[in-house]
């Protein structure tokens, strides 16, 4: 078989990034596919995040220790990354996309700041992935062999997936395979992400492996969701003809994906839905080809029947990197968008970097893993809790990333982690406990200098939705403090009315 790969450049060849070569390649090289302001009345937000720029020049505090040396962080991100890569694995490679990296990072994006003013932290490993082929190959839009030998695994074990859970006796009810598909982004932990806290789920190997990897899922998946909004997401999509969008995430975890979008079109027959996976290869995430791949399944044909019709499409124009940004996709994508009754997301990384900023009803579903995804959601990361998190247009289920630096949380009894100023599981508690009302009021107050500059909108919004709640509760009298305070925040005195 012929290999069409751009050829590895010789070392005298690679490339050094130059102003005309950036003209020409930066879109590229950002991952973006869309015009500067295209996403228009759809991006309501910004991701509550923090940009390469602060990474690197800051030492930031809400980052562990051991992580804060912005300059150590990136040369290993590198290093790691054309490590993955065969063509590419060379310490001499290394050093020259890492010095092409730094360039980059120097040069203007289209608004003129730095390019490492305007790129998410979560954007960075892709980054580095299109600066590498771009130097090593000529070619910015290049996949340099990522992670080769597994996805070729990943391939098989999603295919071998479906054939297990087909011969299981189906779930009738949308909950378990909710869960399925939450669990299923057990399997591939590790590839992509930073350390995980919680233990992957293993993919058996020898006889019979399909129906055992099943069995391993459907028992693991048996935990309960720490956050469900399923039901949510049934009134939505089941009223009248609604239209669904979903962003997938890692291959595997497609293959239950695309069974419980099989099981929504069956209840909700009115319903139509757009696929938007990846467009081109990033680390583990499924792309347009991969999901063609599963749809050829018979435990999916009424799915593959449904694209047929028209019903359901599957874009080749998703997200063209592993976080998804409104002001990055492609046109065809955003006009989906402005068409959604609802919106869901798989992951992590997504769910960072969505929610809050798209002015359509979200739903994203993850595992709580790793140290970061606990910040915000304020659950212990050891059992893996599985998430399913409703957000209404623009709103935000948690806060204050910048709050890891002022904030420690007991999650369990035997366990603390830096936290976001408001997470999801603050939220929850607050809906059934007064005095977790009066406990966080206390602490955005007490905390109100520091708030005060990061985050004053967010926080004061949030202050003012305590006090309402606790306006309808009976305070102890040495609490009734806070309730002034409180108004001494959001209605300063000389402000106007």
């Amino acid at each position: 078989m012929c290999d069409a790969r751009p050829p590895m450049l010789p070392p005298s060849q690679w490339v050094t990034v130059d102003a005309a070569g950036w003209r020409e390649h930066r879109d590229t090289v950002l991952g973006r596919a869309c015009e500067p302001g295209e996403a228009g009345s759809l991006l309501v937000g910004v991701p509550d995040s923090f940009t390469l720029a602060e990474r690197l020049e800051s030492r930031p505090r809400w980052l562990a220790p051991e992580e804060r040396d912005g300059a150590v962080w990136l040369r290993d991100l590198v290093t790691r990354r054309l490590g993955a890569r065969s063509r590419a694995a060379s310490g001499t490679a290394a050093e020259h996309v890492h010095d092409q990296v730094r360039r980059v990072l120097e040069l203007p994006d289209h608004d003129g700041r730095p390019v490492a003013e305007t790129v998410w932290n979560q954007e960075a490993p892709y980054l580095i992935d299109r600066v590498a082929a771009w130097c090593l190959t000529g070619d910015p839009g290049h996949d340099l062999d990522p992670l080769p030998a597994s996805i070729d695994r990943s391939r098989g074990v999603a295919m071998g997936l479906l054939t297990g859970l087909a011969a299981r006796q189906q779930p009738t009810d949308s909950d378990e395979l909710c869960r399925w598909a939450l669990t299923a982004g057990l399997l591939d932990l590790g590839i992509k992400g930073g350390r995980a806290v919680c233990q992957p789920l293993t993919i058996p190997r020898g006889a019979n492996w399909p129906a055992r990897v099943a069995a391993a899922l459907v028992v693991s998946a048996q935990r309960p969701r720490a956050v469900d909004h399923l039901a949510a997401l049934h009134t939505t999509v089941g009223a009248g003809a609604a239209h669904l969008v979903l962003f997938t995430d890692d291959l595997i975890e497609t293959a239950v994906d695309l069974l419980f979008l099989q099981h929504l079109l069956r209840r909700h027959p009115r319903l139509r839905v757009t696929v938007a996976p990846r467009s081109g290869r990033t680390d583990n995430d499924a792309t347009h080809a991969d999901v063609r791949l599963l749809l050829s399944h018979a435990a999916l044909r009424d799915l593959a029947a449904a694209v047929d019709t028209g019903r359901v499409a599957v874009s080749p124009h998703g997200p063209a990197t592993a976080a998804v940004l409104l002001d990055k996709l492609h046109p065809t994508v955003l006009r989906t968008l402005h068409d959604a009754d609802a919106v869901v997301v798989k992951g992590g990384r997504n769910h960072e970097l969505l929610t809050g900023t798209l002015d359509r009803p979200l739903w994203t579903g993850y595992v709580v893993a790793r140290e970061f995804t606990e910040a915000q959601a304020g659950y212990d990361a050891r059992p893996g809790p599985l998430m399913f998190v409703h957000a209404a247009p623009g709103q935000r289920p948690w806060w204050g990333w910048r709050g890891r630096a002022h904030r420690i949380l007991p999650v369990a009894e035997d366990r603390v982690v830096p936290a976001c100023w408001t997470t999801i599981a603050d939220r929850h508690r607050r809906e059934a406990d007064p005095e977790a009302q009066r406990r966080d009021l206390a602490l955005l107050l007490r905390c109100w200098p520091q708030l005060s500059q990061d985050y004053p909108d967010l926080a004061r919004a949030e202050i003012r939705t305590l006090t309402q709640g606790l306006a309808r509760t009976r305070l102890a009298p040495h609490d009734r403090h806070l309730l002034h305070q409180a108004r001494l925040v959001t209605d300063p005195p000389g402000a106007p009315s």
